[in-house]
């Protein structure tokens, strides 16, 4: 028996169409998808541009559908990044599962990506000759366009990193990064902790004062102390290393510092001491106020008690950021700061989240290491810092 045609309409008698008739839509009947108690067979919903590309398929509920975990394998390979991006989204950007990425020597930065949809993957791969970074929470690109984290994202050559995009948190997340410090050769790696009293390439973790290694609690890690003893003008104070002061130069280098740290007495007016860990030329110094020097500080007299963010430029004019996070007695903090190469901003992150950045009053290209330093400026009680993990990186 013949397969039956379409009839067309209007006409008087069983008219039908030929091989060679274009089918109205309106001869057809029109598919009915199944939103639970099933449909009705007919014409599907013609794919609009792009859905093939796009890798889409016809749901049981008569719509065109990308496939579950993404669209199908699309890569693109944008023009070489010159300066820092806001918002980026290059063309090809939203249908794209591989970015092949690449920076100049100014190691610039990608604050933030357009969003895309929930659950949404893309790997970024570093395929130049330099390296580059992403600034988590970077308030430069637009909130849902910045990608959450807990430090700057390094993106070196010849490396990969894939994210994916939260719905809930309005964010791209960070699901992993081939970078490894310890491993990647193109910069400096210091790594020290109490525990293993050295860690790293080229370290040398050197003190001043007096300093004691503290066992661990059912609360608090074992740590180096630093003291102030009863002098009221007592420094104490740990850096890497005393083989080479300043293994780096601002505008040299991407550099990063970190420190796990906790604090056992708080600051007072009658025993005041100011803790600050950061970035300084010369390391070895015993002094708080160091032109060219960026860090995070405290003392009960500073910004409220709450960690304060700064820089100080070469002639020790200083801009500060409020932290946000009032300190607590024997209570684990993660400081981390971070300056770019281009030396345009300086950015804080505690307790594993963007804290806030400074721009202003930056310190000039000079030689620089990392510094933990306590210093007593009133009383005679001895008050102590106490450093569980302590890390200085560069990438060049």
């Amino acid at each position: 028996m013949a397969t039956a045609k379409p009839l067309k309409a209007g006409s008087t008698g069983a008219e039908q169409f030929t091989s060679t008739d274009t089918v109205p839509p309106a001869n057809l009947p029109v598919m009915i998808g199944d939103s639970g108690s099933g449909g009705t067979q007919g014409a599907v919903p013609a794919p609009a541009s792009g859905d093939a590309t796009a890798g889409k398929f016809l749901k049981a509920d008569g719509t065109w559908a990308t496939p579950s975990g993404g669209s199908s394998p699309s890569v693109i390979t944008p023009s070489q990044i010159t300066a820092d991006q806001d918002d980026y989204s290059p063309t090809g950007w939203a249908d794209c599962t591989t970015a092949r990425i690449s920076f100049d020597s100014d190691i610039n930065a990608i604050t933030g990506f357009a969003a895309a949809t929930d659950g949404e993957r893309k790997v970024l791969r570093n395929v130049g000759s330099y390296a580059g970074y992403i600034p988590c929470d970077h308030p430069d690109s637009t909130a849902a366009n910045r990608v959450t984290g807990n430090a700057d994202i390094l993106i070196i050559p010849g490396g990969s990193a894939e994210i994916e995009y939260d719905g809930t948190l309005s964010r791209w997340v960070l699901l992993r990064n081939s970078y490894n410090p310890a491993v990647d050769i193109r910069g400096h790696f210091y790594s020290m902790t109490a525990a293993s009293n050295q860690n790293a390439q080229q370290s040398d973790l050197t003190f001043t004062g007096t300093v004691d290694i503290v066992a661990g609690t059912s609360t608090l890690p074992g740590a180096f102390q630093l003291e102030t003893l009863t002098s009221d003008t007592g420094v104490a104070s740990m850096y890497f290393a005393d083989s080479l002061l300043n293994p780096t130069y601002y505008g040299a280098a991407h550099i990063d510092t970190a420190q796990y740290v906790y604090f056992e007495t708080l600051s007072n007016g009658t025993e005041t001491y100011t803790y600050q860990f950061g970035i300084v030329p010369t390391p070895s110094s015993t002094t708080l106020a160091v032109n060219n020097s960026i860090g995070i500080r405290y003392s009960h007299g500073i910004n409220s008690g709450k960690f304060e963010g700064f820089t100080r430029n070469t002639s020790g004019t200083e801009s500060t950021v409020d932290l946000g996070t009032t300190v607590a007695a024997n209570t684990n903090y993660k400081l981390r700061v971070s300056i770019d190469k281009s030396i345009s901003e300086v950015r804080f992150y505690v307790n594993d989240a963007y804290a806030g950045r400074v721009t202003t009053n930056l310190p000039s290209a000079v030689a620089v290491g990392s510094r933990a330093i306590i210093v007593k400026s009133v009383g005679t009680t001895d008050r102590t810092a106490l450093i569980a993990r302590y890390t200085f990186t560069t990438t060049y």
